[in-house]
Parts: structure tokens; sequence; C-alpha cells
């Protein structure tokens, strides 16, 4: 070969590495979010698939941050088409479903069943469980502490001991990921109140028994008025888009509503009272005596804190209660 062959052959090759360089480059800019989620899946996917094959549970293999823990393993000529795709940024994936319903028990259980028929060891199945509780309680605390915008999906996959794309396959994003954790606030409460068995109670002191249920709540529990207080700074707007968010809350309204009109029947209730506004009354104290505690007592130089203050102020909210249903 001449010398000017070979300056052109290099010449060549430099031009279509360029060429490739470009497309690699464009279609990372220009590839759509739902052709990046495809990909990212097929990706995932593939890499679930590889791990089991190799007896490993499929969790620990995604603990890396952006390696895979088994990918020496893999066959050559599929982790180089991978390997081309990889480099791609993963952003921007869609929300298109309410992910709290993928670790519900009911859900879970059901999992766990269709696993068992279909083969596979149910004890992945409780490890996948426990790792989508545990993120959750982790993201919950994140999202709790720091609010929506100062929250990091880096910080909760280390938490965990899993992957951002662990996470990302599960909840969709930060997005999806902090919606989850809202409606799983909610339902928490919710699956709680039916404990309270106030069918057994009469209305007077089921509407006490309530009214105090809700208030000691908020109170033990302040990173759940954390989470309420940040999305109203946000205008409920993540919570507008959940897809189960009233189905959750509304056993609430009708639980209140059934004690009511068993008080108004037996003529202990006044009439024209509305359940959503006795629910609301409840809330706003139990709520207010969270969340303003802080300047509250500074501004008025109150103890907040005692014993005798937090009995104090749960005797006055119950009692404002029960005055405003009572004729």
């Amino acid at each position: 070969m001449t010398l000017y062959q070979s300056a052109f052959t290099t010449v060549l090759l430099v031009i279509v590495f360029a060429v490739m360089a470009v497309f690699l480059v464009g279609a990372n800019i220009f590839m759509t979010s739902a052709v990046r989620s495809v990909i990212y899946r097929m990706n995932l996917v593939y890499e679930l698939v590889s791990v089991q094959q190799l007896g490993l549970n499929p969790d620990d293999g995604m603990r890396s941050k952006d390696t895979w823990c088994a990918g020496e393993q893999f066959n050559t000529s599929t982790s180089y088409f991978l390997g081309i795709i990889r480099p791609i940024r993963m952003t921007s994936l869609p929300m298109s479903k309410s992910v709290t319903a993928q670790v519900s028990d009911q859900t879970l259980h059901q999992s766990t069943e269709s696993a068992a028929k279909g083969g596979v060891a149910s004890g992945n199945v409780r490890d996948s469980a426990r790792t989508l509780q545990n993120i959750l309680e982790v993201a919950a605390r994140e999202f709790e502490s720091k609010g929506y915008n100062g929250a990091r999906i880096d910080a909760i996959a280390e938490a965990t001991r899993t992957s951002k794309r662990m996470i990302y396959y599960h909840f969709e994003g930060k997005e999806g990921l902090y919606i989850a954790v809202l409606e799983a606030a909610y339902r928490r409460i919710r699956e709680l109140e039916p404990s309270l068995h106030l069918e057994d109670l009469d209305p007077v002191n089921a509407l006490r028994e309530l009214t105090g249920f809700t208030y000691d709540y908020h109170l033990q529990n302040p990173g759940f008025v954390r989470l309420v207080m940040t999305e109203n700074i946000h205008n409920g707007a993540f919570l507008a888009r959940s897809k189960v968010i009233q189905t959750v809350n509304n056993p609430a309204i009708e639980m209140i509503a059934r004690v009511y009109e068993r008080g108004v029947a037996s003529g202990v209730f006044r009439a024209g009272l509305r359940p959503i506004d006795l629910h609301f009354l409840i809330s706003a104290q139990s709520f207010y005596n969270v969340s303003n505690r802080r300047t509250f007592a500074l501004i008025f130089k109150q103890d907040f804190e005692s014993p005798e203050a937090i009995a104090l102020r749960r005797a006055n909210i119950i009692e404002s209660v029960i005055r405003m249903v009572l004729k």
C-alpha cells in the first residue's frame, strides 16, 4: 500500500467515525421521551433476566449506581448493542399510571400468587416487595425533610442500597415516586380509622373518639403534615395527577357521615351540617396544631410541648367539634 493510499484510508476512517459520533449525539438530543423509555426498559429487562439466569437477586444486582454487577458475564454481541444504547441520557420518562398501586398489599399478594403459579421463587417476589416498601419509606423521609425540589433520587438510591434505574423502573421518575409517597401517606391514616370501631359507640362518643384519634395521629406523625404542606406549596399539582387519591380518602367522609346521621336520627345532633365540613374542622385543627406550633409558641410565648399543654389542646379541639354538632 502506497503512502497516499494509507493517508486516504486514514482520512476515510476519521470521516466514518465522525459521522457515527454525530449520529449518536443527534439521537441523544432528538430522541423522544417515548423512544428513550422503550430503550431504557429493554435495557433494564435484559439485565434483570440476565441476573436471574445467573441465580442472583435482581435488587442486589442493581445496587451499583451506573454499572451492572453481572455485566461482565453478558453475551458479547448483546452487551455491545446495549453499550451503544446506555450512554443515551434517560430523562423525562412519562408518568402514565398510579404507582402506589404497584406496592399495595393487595397487589403484592397477587404478585406472589402469580409468581407461585408461574414457577417463580416466592422469595424473590417478597424481596422485591420489601425493596419497594423500603424505597417508599426512605423517599418519604427525603421529601418530608427537603420538600419536592430539594429531594434527590441519588440520596434515596444510596440510602436504600439500590440504584436510580431501579427507582425509575418501578416509579418512572421523581414525580412518580413523590406521588406514590403522598398516596401511601394518606392511605396509612385511612387504613387505621376503621380500627376505631365507631359503630360500637354512641354518636357523641364516636365523634369524640374520631377527633381525638385525628389529633393524636397528626401530633405523632409530623412528617405527614410536612408532606401535605409541601404539596399545598405546589398548589396540589402533583396530587391532582393521582388516579387513586379520591378512592383512598372517600371512606373518611363516609365514616363521619354514618356517625353524624346516627346522631341526627337519635335527636342528639342538629340537622343541616355536611360531613365534609365536620371532617374539615377536625383535620384543620389537628393539622394547625402541628404545622404552626413553633411560630405560634414563639410569637405568643406559649408552652406547646408540655404534656399538660398537649392534653389541654386535645380536649379543647374535641369539645369544639362536639359543640358544633350538638342541638
